[in-house]
């Protein structure tokens, strides 16, 4: 007992205030009514799969559900919602972490958010599509905006939630405008060596990274960070183990939730909004642990 509450206990309490966990959490609760929105979107945009062939089977229910969506372009609508919140989920989350650790470092949160924004679309990954006519046309892989990428858009929103701040108050880049200049454009001058650097130098790793390891930065994380973490984290033994450790540190009056859910809720999240994509195309969903599982479970009466 003593040496929890001499080891643990604190270990746990600078765990739960780590900053860049505590961005990271701050983040998802802050896009957490877009993915409510894009989650509910998706769930009326397929109701009618309930009464398919292998499901309650009811014909009748189905094709005039599905009917109905097509003709009243509510189909279209849902779609809309889901394509406006957990499709570019990414993009926001690599804003907000931006934002806040920014912040939490004592500097400008919104410059850090645009720039963190920029810098994670200059390292997607452009594809070309072929028409018809033999056309092509460039672009970003709709891929990286979405779940999939939110292992991406965490590194980068630190990175930049680190760098541009420190940069920022280096006097030797700042640029500094006359008097009567406005506040807004003089704001823009002193952030821009700083935004310069930091765009280029993100963008630089990412570029040299694909050069050396011939696999872009997506491929990377996904290897060494995505793959193993998913692995670990479809056990039972992991929401065991989380909601042990979130009593206990209740039990010595710390948040358990909180702590416990900065550390998992950044692995399991991703998981369960690829679940929503997979359902919303027609597929079966893959995860069975993902994030607010046990809202519906182990916390009923509680954690």
């Amino acid at each position: 007992m003593r040496f929890i509450e001499e080891k643990f206990v604190p270990l746990a309490a600078r765990i739960g205030s780590q900053k860049h966990l505590v961005a990271i959490r701050d983040s998802f609760a802050m896009v957490m009514p877009l993915t409510m929105a894009g989650g509910i979107a998706v769930l009326l945009n397929n109701f009618q799969k309930l009464f398919r062939e292998d499901g309650l089977d009811i014909p009748s229910i189905y094709n005039s559900y599905t009917e109905f969506l097509n003709t009243s372009g509510l189909g279209k609508l849902f779609d809309a919602v889901n394509n406006g919140s957990n499709n570019i989920l990414a993009i926001l989350v690599v804003a907000c972490i931006a934002y806040y650790l920014a912040k939490s470092n004592k500097g400008n949160g919104m410059a850090s958010a645009i720039i963190a924004m920029g810098a994670y679309l200059g390292l997607a990954p452009i594809i070309t599509a072929v028409a018809e006519d033999g056309t092509s046309t460039n672009g970003i892989a709709s891929s990286v905006f979405g779940a999939t990428g939110l292992f991406v858009g965490m590194l980068v929103g630190i990175a930049v939630g680190e760098i541009f701040p420190r940069l920022a108050k280096q006097k030797a880049l700042i640029i500094t405008m006359p008097d009567g200049v406005p506040p807004a454009v003089a704001a823009a001058f002193t952030n821009m060596l700083p935004a310069i650097i930091t765009v280029f130098l993100i963008c630089g790793v990412g570029i040299y990274i694909e050069k050396f390891t011939q696999m872009n930065i997506w491929e990377l994380i996904n290897m060494i960070v995505a793959m193993p973490l998913t692995s670990v984290s479809q056990s039972v033994w992991t929401v065991v183990i989380a909601m042990f450790l979130t009593g206990l540190l209740w039990t010595f009056g710390l948040h358990g939730g909180n702590i416990v859910s900065s550390v998992i809720n950044p692995v399991l999240t991703p998981l369960g909004l690829e679940n929503v994509a997979q359902y919303a195309a027609g597929q079966e969903p893959q995860y069975t642990v993902v994030s607010g599982l046990w809202s519906g479970f182990a916390y009923l009466g509680g954690s």
